[in-house]
């Protein structure tokens, strides 16, 4: 079981500069072909990184991405994935391509049981906006249960909660008796807006 965190393309010659706890990383790059991928046939395997805390890739026009973890002991696994293959394969377009891509993920072992993850996604963020923002982070993790995930963001005075238990639960003074996405924000004139939303569709009345 995995957690995909980024599976970005890259430039032509894959020298995007990769980061990961202030470290440059270099990774050889694992080639296949649209079929190995469809079939599962191709090398698959990535590089393990241990207690990361942030990381940070460079962007091909922009700036770039960076990656923040709050969980001291997590681990990441990276690989450059260079793929070679028809477009029509996959899909409806046409014309063979080879593309550059880095992919990264939390790998959690097979038939897993109370297994989680976090990452906070910094895009257009500069490699020492990332390293600042992993010194200084601006959100606190209320809760990560299977049951309720809530996060608090200070700078923006923001509460996101997804109670996912049918009959709902209580997290950070809030309640809901049904599942339910709910975000709060604080606003400068003291009012609190509120906004309610049921993305599974299956709640009555």
């Amino acid at each position: 079981v995995e957690t995909t965190i980024e599976n970005r393309k890259l430039d032509e010659t894959a020298s995007n500069a990769f980061v990961v706890n202030g470290e440059n990383v270099k990774l050889s790059a694992k080639e296949a072909n649209v079929k190995e991928l469809v079939d599962r046939s191709a090398d698959l395997s990535g590089t393990a990184f241990d207690n990361v805390t942030w990381a940070h890739l460079a962007g091909t026009k922009a700036v770039g991405t960076g990656y923040y973890f709050p969980s001291a002991n997590t681990q990441i696994q990276a690989r450059l994935a260079k793929t070679t293959g028809n477009w029509s394969d996959v899909g409806t377009f046409e014309g063979e391509s080879t593309q550059n891509y880095l992919e990264m993920w939390v790998d959690h072992g097979v038939n897993p049981m109370d297994s989680n993850y976090s990452y906070v996604l910094l895009p257009e963020k500069t490699e020492a906006e990332t390293k600042a923002y992993a010194e200084n982070p601006e959100i606190e993790i209320l809760e990560n249960t299977s049951s309720i995930q809530a996060v608090y963001d200070d700078s923006l005075k923001m509460t996101g909660i997804n109670f996912w238990d049918e009959n709902g639960g209580t997290v950070a003074d809030v309640t809901s008796d049904k599942a339910a996405s709910v975000i709060l924000q604080e606003t400068s004139d003291n009012t609190l807006k509120i906004a309610v939303s049921d993305p599974t569709m299956k709640n009555k009345g």
